[in-house]
């Protein structure tokens, strides 16, 4: 299991963020995003995770060289593509899929 950084680049400055310049921090599970995000000093209420995206932090220029030094794998656009749609698939696939309490498996077992 891994913490993933894309290239850093321009974005369009608001009140909520206020650098020229940004990178996505990603992670093959939301526990190791977050536990990335503590050693950076990361807030947990500054992850992004609406409209079916994947959770991830937006990371200044210092804290990408920051996350990078604790262990973070650069990687590019197109990985980073690649990772958003296995996310968004793997999504659309639980959708589909109706989770049983183990009450409900005992009880229909027994009918």
């Amino acid at each position: 299991m891994s913490v993933y950084v894309d290239a850093i680049g321009p974005v369009v400055m608001n009140k909520n963020w206020q650098w020229p310049t940004a990178c996505h921090m990603i992670a093959d599970t939301e526990d190791e995003l977050h536990d990335m995000a503590r050693y950076l000093n990361l807030l947990p209420q500054w992850v992004q995770k609406k409209n079916n995206n994947i959770p991830h932090y937006d990371l200044t220029e210092n804290k990408r060289k920051q996350a990078v030094k604790l262990g973070c794998i650069e990687i590019g656009l197109q990985e980073m593509g690649k990772r958003i749609r296995e996310y968004r698939l793997m999504r659309a696939n639980f959708k589909n899929v109706e989770i049983k309490s183990i009450a409900q498996i005992i009880k229909e077992g027994k009918s």
